[in-house]
């Protein structure tokens, strides 16, 4: 469905190719492909296409540029997915509403006073809360569970996975997390993750999917389910009472018949330090079940056990390896603020975000090459964002500001990672984000040809945080020429 949803995504951003023409001609002629129905004797592929058109409503969002080409009635503009109810007396003029018509003239801005005269209370407000942005320039479609906005199966996968009724069907109650913290090898979570998702090959699972075979378990006489396999077969039995874990399996496997229940039964016991032996010691088992089989071979129990503890204890040790290594490899030093190259300018920028007052934080302050205080500025803007487009925003601010007053040799330093890796990627988004993005680097390609965008951590970053801090208690944008007194102890302090 998602690899299916990728082909249908391509009907609604490119309109002009030839087969969203020869579509549109034949089964939504007068709307878009989300307004479309699966129409009168479909031919199979688009009966495939419509099949899946839920997965991309649920990802679709418009991103909004100058608003004419999106319908007011269009429930993939509004934040949060929030739909407009249409009237019922609703006139053409009402019908033919764009989102435009609710922009101040001449501005990228709410019309407050009208949009809640025209709409509910409800309506309105999610209408004011939605943002706009000035660098996005273009009605665009973006999908909107990638942060670049462009359709990827991956993410289309996971929101299948997370709402489709089919797939939550089939999805099995556990404490799977727990199982995936266990520190073991990864070929034995995959196997522990089989076993719990009923997919071993055991005897009695291949006779239900057709494949004839014997039903006896190799070592007795018992039908060889996944139980019986790992558990009550006297060979297992005898492994697991030589490791000193019969108790507290023997328990959980007498009052427990399904096997994945009885495998999170075993790993809520009170002794966590025991589940890596305990996983890696049915592998062994299913191990020494499959030589039985395939090679007429069968090891003792103290192979067995044996086989067990050396692998996590090599695979234990391999690990302690690893992480020394990395450790010497990562000197532990504390991040701190650091002087521009000499005939520069540093420009440190941080974004605050307040869900109770609706609004964005910006804080921007320039030092020279000696570390002495130029200028800051703070400004807020509302409503509230994404933490990356919020850091986007603030980074763009700065930018527009330092070019207004001709500093060309700056050093912008912002803690946001995600920000710096777009801002020199490669890969051109449609999001809002992607246009903000697109933004900073015009400004950077143009009029700061000079200056450049790194990373620091938010420890550098003090001064610009506690300015985005401060704003959002400030009823007005402000320009400081001394040193503000929210920064004066962080400035003194970094200066020596």
């Amino acid at each position: 469905m998602a690899m299916l949803g990728k082909q249908e995504w391509k009907l609604l951003t490119h309109p002009d190719s030839l087969i969203t023409r020869l579509f549109k001609a034949r089964y939504f002629p007068s709307n878009d492909y989300l307004a479309s129905s699966i129409g009168h004797k479909p031919s199979f592929v688009w009966r495939s296409l419509w099949s899946v058109k839920a997965v991309v409503e649920n990802g679709f969002q418009w991103s909004i540029g100058s608003g004419t080409n999106i319908s007011v009635w269009n429930p993939s503009w509004i934040r949060g997915n929030h739909s407009i109810p249409r009237p019922a007396d609703m006139n053409l003029a009402m019908a033919s509403l764009k989102v435009s018509d609710l922009f101040v003239p001449h501005m990228k801005q709410w019309h407050t006073e009208n949009i809640f005269i025209l709409f509910d209370n409800s309506s309105a407000y999610q209408i004011c809360r939605t943002p706009l942005y000035a660098s996005v320039q273009q009605d665009t479609p973006m999908w909107k569970l990638e942060k670049n906005g462009i359709y990827s199966v991956r993410s289309a996968y996971r929101s299948i996975m997370e709402n489709s009724l089919t797939v939550q069907q089939h999805i099995i109650d556990g404490s799977w997390n727990q199982l995936w913290r266990i520190k073991i090898p990864p070929r034995i979570k995959n196997f522990l993750w089989r076993v719990t998702r009923g997919c071993l090959p055991t005897r009695l699972r291949l006779h239900t999917r057709g494949v004839v075979c014997p039903l006896q378990c190799p070592f007795c006489s018992e039908d060889e389910d996944s139980a019986h396999t790992l558990f009550t077969c006297p060979k297992s039995a005898q492994c697991w009472q030589q490791m000193g874990l019969w108790n507290e399996v023997s328990n959980v496997v007498s009052n427990v018949g399904n096997i994945s229940t009885t495998i999170f039964e075993i790993l809520q016991q009170p002794q966590p330090t025991q589940h890596p032996i305990f996983s890696t010691l049915m592998w062994s088992i299913w191990k020494n079940r499959n030589n039985k089989v395939w090679n007429d071979s069968s090891d003792t129990c103290q192979v067995i056990c044996d086989r067990a503890t050396t692998l996590l204890l090599s695979w234990r040790n391999a690990q302690e390896i690893k992480q020394q290594g990395c450790t010497r490899s990562t000197p532990n030093h504390v991040a701190s603020w650091t002087k521009p190259s000499p005939g520069r300018y540093k420009c440190n920028v941080d974004a605050s975000f307040s869900e109770t007052l609706d609004i964005v934080g910006i804080g921007m302050c320039i030092r020279d090459a000696e570390g002495a205080f130029v200028l800051a500025r703070t400004e807020w803007f509302s409503p509230t964002t994404a933490v990356d487009i919020g850091e986007a925003i603030g980074l763009l601010k700065a930018m527009e500001w330092v070019r207004d007053l001709h500093l060309w040799n700056m050093d912008f330093k912002v803690d946001s990672k995600t920000v710096v890796d777009n801002i020199y990627g490669k890969q051109i988004g449609v999001s809002d984000f992607s246009a903000i993005i697109t933004h900073c680097v015009h400004l950077l390609c143009t009029d700061l040809m000079n200056s450049h965008v790194k990373f620091i951590r938010w420890q550098a970053n003090e001064a610009a945080h506690s300015l985005a801090q401060a704003v959002l208690s400030e009823a007005s944008f402000r320009i400081y020429s001394r040193i503000p007194t929210c920064i004066e102890p962080i400035i003194i302090n970094e200066m020596h």
